[in-house]
């Protein structure tokens, strides 16, 4: 278990599953408002706030959610009838822009929560629109079974089965290359998974994985996405274990650069690269600077 010895490392996983908040206490809509297709939705919420929307689609259909920015970092989860994650969305980290939820097979009961992601940020707008529902394509189902073996990956090796866990990662990977092509964000997300997983027992592989991973999202994503910084993040993490501290920090530094550029100063993420620089320090012997990294967060 090399890699889950760094508490933060797991957690900033694909950035979205350990911030949400599914129930600000006082903060949450009472019942959740049906979201029609073709009827778009602007609302106002706040720092802390949670709104929830009753999402009306035909079972087995392809549906396509946008969520308008007009000011405030929004983070969107959909979940089904019996509370499990359909898909989930925080790809654009900034106040503006849009947040796209795509549903390749629907269910007849779907929630949608929409998140402040910033319990300080004040109180802006938002628009919602279900834009698209029609019958999936053979592509849009293969995908959708790349979503679920993802997810599930994921859920192994947080539970230490990582042969499992490594073999759903590998298939989700060979989908999304086949039906995406082998430069897309989609297969970045799939590489970096499996560098996690494989790099519980071998970190050559997971260094090759993360490099893989990197260089296609900085040609798809950009240099300073939140992304990049969660593969560098973790990057650090592997240096930090072999005993490369000067990587480490270099590593670490550059994802604190990233985040700090795009988020709020009482981000999450931003408390994650400050512990984890802090955990690098302190591994090679210097206290006082991760002291002062811990105390930053």
């Amino acid at each position: 278990m090399l890699l889950k010895k760094i508490v933060c490392f797991s957690a900033i996983l694909l950035i979205i599953q350990s911030n949400f908040v599914p129930n600000a206490v006082g903060q949450t809509t009472a019942e959740a408002i049906k979201l029609e297709f073709g009827k778009p939705v602007e609302r106002k919420i706040a720092g802390g706030q949670t709104h929830e929307f009753q999402i009306n689609s035909a079972a087995g259909q392809y549906a396509k959610i946008i969520i308008q920015q007009r000011g405030i970092n929004l983070f969107v989860r959909l979940t089904g009838a019996n509370g499990k994650i359909v898909t989930e969305s925080d790809a654009n980290i900034e106040n503006t822009g849009a947040e796209i939820l795509e549903i390749y097979l629907a269910a007849d009961d779907l929630r949608l929560s929409v998140v402040a992601r910033n319990k300080t940020s004040p109180q802006a707008a938002y628009k919602l629109e279900f834009v698209e529902r029609r019958d999936p394509t053979a592509g849009e189902i293969a995908l959708d079974e790349a979503r679920s073996l993802w997810s599930n990956a994921n859920e192994l090796w947080l539970a230490g089965k990582y042969a499992e866990a490594q073999t759903l990662a590998e298939r989700c990977l060979t989908i999304r290359e086949r039906e995406l092509g082998d430069r897309h964000s989609e297969v970045a997300h799939a590489l970096l998974i499996l560098g996690n997983i494989v790099g519980e027992t071998d970190l050559d592989k997971c260094e090759i994985f993360y490099g893989r991973s990197l260089e296609i999202a900085e040609k798809t994503l950009g240099k300073n996405h939140q992304f990049v910084a969660v593969i560098i993040d973790n990057w650090s993490t592997v240096y930090k274990l072999r005993g490369d501290y000067l990587k480490a920090e270099a590593f670490g530094l550059r994802a604190l650069e990233i985040r700090e550029k795009l988020l709020d100063p009482n981000h999450p993420q931003i408390a994650n690269s400050m512990i984890n620089l802090g955990n690098v320090y302190n591994s090679r012997g210097d206290s006082r600077k991760a002291a002062e990294f811990y105390r930053g967060h």
